[in-house]
């Protein structure tokens, strides 16, 4: 990333913090270790196609769907693809972080809010 690399990390580290809430709310409610994990791995495949991972976003917007844009990696993707391989800032980016900070706060309030309402109920 060069230049960039702070930006590609900061960008990076929203998408991982926008994950973990939604990552402990699945591993607090699967019954068997095996499950939590195979339903982890799969649901990341499927948000990362979905995201746009192989395709610049940018010129696929009409084959998205409205799916892709409920996921965090829709709008981080091309922006860390122009940080990383051209060397180039994105006129939007401050737009992506704002969004990317949403998505992270908003995960994160869910994620530790329910963790901490499974954690309080009794054990049958």
């Amino acid at each position: 990333p060069g230049r960039y690399l702070l930006l590609v990390l900061l960008m990076a580290g929203l998408v991982a913090l926008s994950w973990i809430g939604i990552a402990l709310l699945m591993g607090l409610r699967a019954r068997h270790y095996v499950a939590g994990a195979v339903t982890a791995v799969l649901s990341g495949l499927i948000i990362f196609f979905i995201g746009g991972g192989l395709a610049p976003v940018r010129y696929a917007t009409s084959r998205i769907t409205w799916l892709a844009r409920l996921f965090p990696n829709y709008y981080a993707i091309d922006p860390m693809r122009d940080l990383t391989l051209f060397q180039a800032r994105p006129d939007n980016l401050r737009m992506v972080l704002v969004i990317l900070a949403g998505f992270s706060l908003a995960s994160l309030t869910l994620g530790f809010g329910g963790a901490a309402r499974i954690l309080r109920r009794p054990q049958p």
